[in-house]
């Protein structure tokens, strides 16, 4: 009797929540189980306790070191990019992967992308992923909107690739849900234009199935995927979900769209503010005085002043000025806090339509709203962060 070969997978970022999920499926889920082998990949131990427990294969990986990323994903069929951090990590650790992809000639990749590169306040062609990506957004949207260019650009060059593009993620372990409940019994949240918008809340066991969809398709690589719920769910229904679980009264107060975005507008001026007067604080001779002990900073400072007195005494006089110029601080205003996710999210009044993965991945979720609220309540239950309804001491999980 022949044996079947299974593919080989390499699961980068496997400690976080996405990919532990994805870990964890693959072990428990007798459907899954068996159709593949796969390696954890993780960037150190200290984040590790969730897999640890599992007789799996962990291995700790660098992504910043090449040679290392190289051997690593030696041998490996597929590999799923699910790994967060800083901007060093996030883009020089992609580079590495996709070169090493394409040197070992890699079957498929499936990158975890974001919908933060059609910015905050999306346009309402971004409900299709032919919308082109919008040039006004976060840092984090333009750093997962360079990654989707490399990732474009390494499957050109031969390596099938494929970009997952969730926006909110929710169910059990999520630290947006674990924000909503918090900030609900603290009486922290209003609804925005009646929490009427679609949350884009896709459970994580809804992605999982999603990227298990991508790793066994043959069509459809090269392109970008929306994966949120098959319905769209609005805020105030998530918010009363919670309300109820938490067994709280909760009256919502409520606040429009327009004033919210007028909050993000004054917010995005004092942090331009505040950055200038930290570059007038920097140049400041008290604080150049201070940090002159550097050798690295005394060199630059040296080479500034020499530039400096190359200058007109005009453009000298000049400068002086604005640098005298004293430091405004704003006063504190005295209204209720709109700057936090939970309620700028409410502002995005698209709903992401999964239905090209629907159609092209034969993506289909594996818990509705209801069911997925369900398993979230009995790890809130577990985790000690709401009323107890059930049994206690049961880790929560999907069957």
């Amino acid at each position: 009797m022949m044996s079947t070969i299974k593919p080989k997978i390499a699961i980068l970022g496997a400690s976080g929540f996405v990919g532990s999920a994805l870990v964890e499926r693959l072990y428990f889920d007798e459907t899954w189980r068996d159709r593949f082998e796969f390696t954890a990949f993780i960037r150190g131990f200290g984040n590790a306790a969730r897999l640890a427990r599992l007789p799996i294969r962990l291995e700790r990986l660098d992504l910043t070191d090449y040679p290392q990323v190289l051997a690593s994903l030696s041998g490996y069929d597929y590999v799923v990019n699910c790994t967060r951090g800083d901007t060093f990590l996030m883009m020089n650790g992609l580079k590495n992967t996709a070169r090493a992809m394409k040197a070992l000639r890699t079957r498929k990749f499936v990158h975890l992308g974001s919908v933060a590169i059609y910015g905050e306040d999306p346009p309402a062609e971004s409900a299709h992923e032919n919308a082109p990506p919008n040039p006004v957004r976060t840092d984090y949207g333009n750093i997962k909107a360079a990654q989707d260019e490399l990732v474009f650009a390494l499957h050109a060059q031969g390596v099938p690739s494929m970009i997952l593009c969730p926006s909110n993620i929710g169910g059990p372990y999520s630290e947006l849900i674990l924000d909503a409940v918090a900030r609900l019994a603290a009486g922290e949240i209003v609804l925005v234009d009646e929490g009427r918008y679609a949350t884009n809340i896709v459970h994580v066991d809804n992605l999982v199935q999603a990227i298990l969809a991508a790793l066994e398709s043959d069509t459809g690589w090269g392109e970008r995927y929306f994966v949120n719920e098959a319905e769209p769910t609005t805020w105030k229904q998530f918010f009363q979900d919670l309300v109820a679980m938490l067994g709280i009264d909760y009256e919502f107060a409520g606040v429009s769209r327009e004033e919210v975005l007028r909050q993000m507008s004054r917010q995005r001026t004092r942090s331009s503010s505040g950055i200038k007067s930290q570059v007038g604080t920097l140049v400041s001779s008290e604080f150049r005085e201070a940090v002159s002990v550097l050798p690295a900073f005394k060199a630059m400072d040296d080479g500034a002043k020499r530039l400096f007195r190359g200058l007109s005494p005009r453009l000298q006089e000049s400068i002086r000025r604005r640098l005298a110029r004293p430091i405004v601080v704003p006063q504190a205003r005295s209204t209720r806090r709109l700057d936090h996710k939970l309620i700028t999210a409410q502002i995005r009044q698209v709903y992401h339509s999964p239905q090209k993965a629907m159609d092209r991945l034969k993506y289909a979720p594996l818990l509705d709203h209801r069911r997925g609220m369900d398993t979230t309540q009995k790890w809130l239950e577990f985790a000690n962060r709401v009323p107890s309804r059930s049994h206690p001491g049961v880790e929560p999980g999907v069957k």
